[in-house]
């Protein structure tokens, strides 16, 4: 005996007249008239679509190598990830993580980020792919020790730095362990921005210091460094591109 299961992950459109919701699918009308409905778990798509045809969950779903496979590449003896490019954008109190849907990337950047992961990370056999600018893949050969979340799950997320903020120094006034590097930020009155690196001795202490006392230097760096961008070809840059001091 054939069957057909049928997911509907969203209501059907629904006409003016009741009736006539269907009245345009006359095929789907019939099969839905003889189907037996089920409720879907509290999943993801992929999740849902895995499990229903029996691929067993490991520490996560294996959404990255079947979506690989749909995009016509072969998986191999290789463990896959995906590796959607997103961008943060940085609040005062939060971060905001926005998928790719909601900022334009270009095939030709896409594949010069793409380049310059993989030149970086080649010495950590890792190696990424982006068949589609906004679908980006990575490939291991070993069992990654890690667990993702989809990314329709994280994207639009809003992270509160203040209850996130790890600090580990709290009501520790001791000797920190070596190698341990402090951080503190100093908000208050008319303070804009203030930043020391401190190489403190038992007896003798070197600071480098920066004060800004007026947020428009950050604006006018922000506007320099666009104005040196659209010149640029695309590619993975820092602020040391953009100062020239690359070589330094």
């Amino acid at each position: 005996m054939r069957s057909l299961r049928l997911f509907l992950f969203s209501p059907l459109p629904v006409a003016a007249d009741a009736r006539g919701t269907l009245a345009g699918l006359p095929g789907l009308a019939r099969i839905v008239s003889r189907a037996r409905t089920a409720s879907l778990p509290d999943m993801d798509l992929e999740s849902v679509l895995l499990a229903s045809f029996g691929v067993q969950r490991q520490r996560d779903w294996p959404v990255a190598p079947f979506s690989w496979l749909g995009e016509g590449g072969e998986a191999g003896a290789r463990y896959w990830l995906r590796a959607d490019p997103v961008h943060l954008r940085a609040e005062r109190d939060a971060v905001l993580l926005v998928d790719a849907r909601h900022f334009a990337l270009e095939t030709e950047s896409a594949d010069a980020l793409i380049g310059a992961l993989n030149a970086h990370f080649a010495v950590d056999g890792l190696r990424f792919f982006a068949p589609n600018p906004t679908r980006w893949y990575v490939a291991v050969d070993w069992l990654p020790e890690i667990a993702t979340s989809p990314l329709h799950a994280a994207a639009g997320r809003n992270i509160d730095l203040g209850t996130r903020a790890v600090r580990v120094r709290d009501g520790h006034p001791g000797a920190r362990k070596s190698g341990d590097i402090g951080f503190a930020s100093l908000r208050g009155g008319t303070v804009v921005g203030e930043h020391s690196v401190i190489f403190a001795g038992s007896a003798e202490r070197i600071e480098l210091v920066h004060r800004a006392e007026d947020r428009m230097i950050f604006a006018r760096g922000a506007l320099h460094a666009a104005a040196w961008a659209r010149s640029q070809k695309p590619g993975l840059y820092s602020m040391a591109d953009v100062l020239g001091l690359k070589d330094f």
